[in-house]
């Protein structure tokens, strides 16, 4: 072999989602291999760290064990025999396992492992001088105040690479933190990162980004669907009208929190102002999906009545959606197998998914739902399903729907406009096409669930309440069985990689703020792979906050919209 180059050391691949991020991934780990095995003698290849060990090897932190079966599958397919060592190094028993990382060619572990292990100060992963580390779904760390963001910095590797669809979320700090972890001279530190990109994009100047193109262009490689000769999807929007009784009850929405907004700008508090806005936004919103269905809303007086989904999205919006326990920000509720999602206590506190599980071991309850919240330090009952839960194992397509209707005693539900005119749509669709429903919110999908079951629709459900084998067994479902064409699936979920090219057409049930979560979403469907057409269609209420939040989604979208105007 030709000798190898020495760099480069690192940088963000940012391709779309479906567009062989896994696989660049592993040609770059394969044609580096020689040079990995000449790093073990190497004293210039590693960092001054003499105690401790040296590893050929490639370390590649996921999100979840889920995905860590992906890439293990992706070797098995992709890569000939022999070729690359690969190991998990994940679960309890990791540390007995006497594993050595020396001569691995790729090490694969969760974000959960290395925070685990970075607060327990025991373990293998910074004991390690490794060749390189790869964070997938790298924006899981781009807050640097959470415990997590440190565990990762900690890892010892010369070449670091961050793999996302989505470097830049919300705002330009989410990329400062990869660029830390990058190690990128300079620009490394905070308010370095704040004054030369940060402060320059806020200027009144046809400059302003300038220096932001400059560091993109050094260490950030993005690939669109152009490069893998994949077609854009026929988009419609589809325009319907509020029933005079959904109207009314609308109104009544916007009219209780006028009253209450009124209050609080009488009193002077401009909290209470903006959490007011926040909740009446959020409130008009699920009442334009689910309609009569969700008219008690209008009755809620404050967050703390909200079901948890929305005041998970309360916290959110108030930047504080963290653990009460090690302050990592939280991004879903109720997975409990991925590092960055989380529960709420009885109390209310908010507790990731790692805390509850380090939590749970040392109290001796990791069989119950009962756990002392690190917050209170009281004894608190956790909103989420036992960690060891077998429920439901054998009914992937029943899932959470048929538990959320019982309680909800309807006999016959009423369902709004906008469900009637989604069952429109996937009656209409031939039989041997599936489709693939995306909503934010999960009692709209419980709705939904209910509607197709009345109808004898064969569906599956995927959401963060799910355990891993419960989604893989519905998604291999959705994917096999020619009596199941619709699946249903929150947003959240969606954005984290599935591969579901089986679909033809995607039901967006309502507009996201962030429109870059729901083009990761989307792109579980527009993959390599993909070889149907695809039709996505995106459901809007006329003279509601959603056409508003619609506006703001053309003008951050490219691409041509056909718009079907249809009403009611």
């Amino acid at each position: 072999m030709s000798e190898l180059p020495t760099g480069p050391f690192g940088g963000i691949i940012a391709d779309e989602m479906g567009l062989g991020k896994t696989l660049t991934t592993l040609g770059t780990i394969i044609s580096t291999l020689s040079h990995a095995e000449a790093s073990m003698v190497s004293k210039e290849e590693f960092p001054k760290s003499p105690a401790k060990q040296k590893s050929m090897a490639t370390l590649i932190i996921v999100p979840s064990e889920a995905l860590m079966n992906q890439w293990l599958n992706e070797i098995k397919d992709r890569v000939v025999p022999g070729t690359l060592v690969a190991c998990k190094y994940h679960g309890q028993s990791r540390e007995s396992q006497n594993l050595s990382f020396e001569h691995k060619g790729i090490v694969l572990t969760t974000y959960g492992t290395v925070t685990s292990e970075f607060r327990l100060k025991r373990g293998l992963l910074h004991k390690t001088d490794f060749f390189r580390v790869v964070l997938d779904e790298a924006h899981h760390i781009r807050s640097r105040s959470g415990i997590q963001y440190a565990a990762v910095c900690g890892i010892s590797a010369n070449r670091r690479w961050c793999l996302t669809g989505t470097p830049i979320q919300n705002k330009l700090e989410d990329l400062g933190a990869l660029v830390s972890f990058l190690q990128v001279p300079l620009l490394r530190d905070k308010e370095m990162f704040r004054v030369h990109i940060v402060n320059q994009a806020y200027r009144n100047s046809s400059t302003r980004f300038d220096n932001l193109r400059l560091l993109l262009g050094c260490i950030c490689l993005r690939r669109t669907k152009k490069v893998g000769h994949l077609t854009d999807p026929k988009a419609e929007i589809l325009y319907l009208n509020l029933s005079p009784t959904e109207a009314q009850g609308y109104r009544d929405i916007v009219d209780h929190h006028r009253k209450s907004l009124d209050k609080a700008v009488s009193s002077g508090s401009s909290i209470n102002t903006n959490n007011i806005v926040f909740q009446a936004l959020m409130q008009l919103r699920i009442y334009c999906n689910n309609g009569i269905c969700a008219s008690e809303d209008c009755e809620i007086p404050g967050s703390q009545d909200l079901d948890m989904d929305e005041y998970f999205l309360f916290l959110r919006r108030n930047n504080e959606a963290q653990c009460v326990s090690c302050n990592k920000e939280i991004q879903l509720l109720g997975d409990i197998n991925v590092p960055t999602s989380g529960t709420f206590a009885q109390c209310r506190h908010l507790i990731c998914s790692p805390c509850v599980i380090i939590s749970k071991s040392d109290h001796q309850e990791m069989k119950s739902s009962i756990m002392i919240c690190p917050g209170c330090k009281d004894d608190t009952l956790l909103f989420m399903p036992s960690i060891n839960s077998s429920q439901h194992e054998d009914r992937p397509t029943a899932l959470a729907s048929e538990r959320i209707l019982d309680s909800m005693n309807v006999a016959e539900p009423l369902y709004s406009t906008k469900l009637h005119a989604l069952l429109n749509k996937i009656m209409e669709q031939p039989p041997q096409e599936k489709c693939i429903v995306f909503s934010a919110w999960t009692k709209s999908l419980d709705l939904t669930a209910t509607m197709l079951r009345d109808n004898q629709i064969g569906y599956t459900r995927v959401d963060g309440s799910i355990s891993s084998s419960e989604r893989r067994r519905a998604l291999a479902m959705f994917n096999t069985d020619s009596q199941v064409n619709v699946l249903l699936i929150t947003v959240g979920t969606g954005a984290v990689r599935l591969n579901l090219t089986s679909a033809t057409r995607v039901h967006i049930m309502e507009p996201q703020w962030n429109p870059m979560i729901e083009r990761q979403a989307i792109g579980g469907v527009v993959r390599l792979g993909q070889t149907k057409d695809l039709t996505i269609t995106r459901y809007i209420m006329r003279g509601t906050v959603e056409e508003v939040a619609m506006e703001g989604f053309e003008q951050m979208s490219c691409g041509n919209t056909a718009k079907q105007k249809s009403g009611s």
